[in-house]
């Protein structure tokens, strides 16, 4: 067994543990070669059959499964040098008495000790595979493949805001399952190599650059912010996007329908989706005319198609939207209080919780100011938000991850079309709606495909 592997990297190393064993898996290779390598030894005459009933007995017994372990258990004193020296000797030694390991033409021997098996003589004929074969099937046993010949390991490059959190639960969980969907899981011949940026735009081109030179066959890179990265630090490794809205206007596909580029994935691109988003918020809370509108500072290049779409739909409904940007935690509050002072009665966010994994703080401040928010993305409703409308974030990155399976596979992202969300979900919060004393008309209560009560 190992505990992981060391890859070289330019400047350093980088280590990766292994995770093709697991505490139920171990006992059952143990087992295995017990049963396929002791009657081999027998039949070779190398141990007698009582000695294998009672290595049975001692390994089922034993919580090591009969071998031996070193554990923080082991305690010695720094001044026991005797003590230190039995360690390293005891951890030093070899895994055969190698003075009983002989070699006899093309056989490897192990001679056993008094009591046990006569030593094979010569003109002796086998009565089994030779020793050679048998430890090479011992070793394919461990490594789980006939004779230790391994799969490929795919190495995915996978950028993100954040690894934990609300967002991070529904997004990284539903990419898994689309990359199993093409037959690629972790631990046996897939490697996500994930980086998180800590909500700073900043530090995706440093990352992506890091991945890079670990040599990954592919980047995963949802955002655009994460993308330009990924398009910066190399030349020719293919990308995956998924929740990109436009990404023929930021150039990095030549059209929808034929990237033309490495690039391919999902697109939420939806010319009338920002229009129903604004419809829906005017038909759950009715008679309201201005509208806040919350930016993230920190990547309003990534919100301005947003932005204009929602500008362009403002105008053909007849009301007025109030932006306020926002960076960090401690301009959530003054934000609403500018919301407030202005008159607006409701507020609209633009992927601001999303690198920011603030979804409960916007829900409480929106409560304490009694103003409705409306995130995009469904995931942030059961947090406090009072309804949303947009893609089911879970469709797109499973999308996304049977983009990334195809590309791994030998499709060229250059011929492969552009996908489509295939679902897009209307949640409700009447807790939320009871808190803030509204009414959600029954119009919209129809509609809706998630109800937090």
């Amino acid at each position: 067994m190992v505990d992981g592997v060391f890859d070289s990297l330019q400047g350093g190393v980088a280590f990766h543990a292994a995770t093709r064993l697991d505490e139920a898996a171990i006992p059952q290779v143990h087992a295995n070669v017990r049963k396929r390598i002791l009657p081999a030894f027998v039949a070779r005459g190398h141990i007698e059959a009582c000695d294998v009933k009672d290595m049975a007995e001692r390994a089922t017994s034993s919580s090591n499964g009969g071998g031996f372990s070193v554990d923080a258990g082991v305690l010695i004193e720094a001044a026991d040098r005797a003590g230190l020296e039995r360690l390293l000797r005891y951890c030093a030694r070899p895994p055969f008495a190698m003075h009983r390991l002989k070699q006899r033409g093309a056989d490897l021997v192990y001679r056993c000790g008094n009591g046990h098996a006569r030593p094979m003589q010569p003109g002796d004929r086998p009565r089994g595979p030779p020793m050679h074969m048998l430890i090479l099937l011992s070793l394919a046993l461990l490594l789980g493949s006939p004779v230790a010949a391994q799969e490929r390991i795919a190495r995915v490059g996978e950028l993100m805001w954040r690894d934990s959190g609300p967002y991070y639960d529904t997004t990284h969980s539903a990419f898994v399952a689309g990359l199993g969907k093409q037959g690629f899981v972790e631990g046996r011949n897939l490697l996500l190599l994930q980086r998180s940026a800590d909500s700073d735009p900043a530090r995706f081109k440093l990352l992506a650059r890091e991945l890079a030179a670990t040599k990954v066959d592919e980047f995963f890179a949802p955002a655009s912010t994460m993308a330009t990265g990924a398009w910066y630090a190399d030349r020719s490794t293919p990308i995956v996007i998924a929740n990109i809205l436009d990404p023929v206007k930021l150039e990095f596909v030549k059209s929808l329908v034929r990237p033309g580029t490495r690039v391919t994935g999902v697109t939420t691109m939806n010319k009338e989706l920002t229009a129903k988003r604004l419809q829906m918020l005017l038909q759950a809370v009715p008679g309201i005319q201005r509208i806040g509108v919350l930016i993230d500072d920190a990547i309003r290049d990534s919100c301005k198609q947003g932005v204009e779409a929602m500008d362009a739909a403002a105008r053909r409904l007849g009301v007025t939207l109030n932006y306020v940007h926002v960076r960090v935690l401690d301009d959530v509050e003054p934000a609403f209080r500018k919301f407030v002072e202005g008159r607006a009665r409701a507020v609209l966010m633009t992927l601001t919780s999303t690198r920011q994994g603030l979804e409960s703080e916007y829900a409480q401040a929106a409560l304490k100011y009694r103003l409705p928010v409306m995130p995009d993305a469904g995931y942030a409703v059961p947090l406090g938000a009072l309804l949303s409308y947009g893609p089911d974030l879970g469709d797109v990155f499973r999308r996304a991850g049977n983009y990334v399976g195809r590309v791994l596979k030998g499709e060229k992202p250059a011929e492969m079309p552009m996908g489509e969300p295939g679902r897009f979900i209307l949640s409700l919060n009447l807790k939320t709606a009871r808190a803030l004393g509204l009414t959600l008309p029954a119009s919209v209560m129809v509609l809706a495909d998630e109800v937090i009560e």
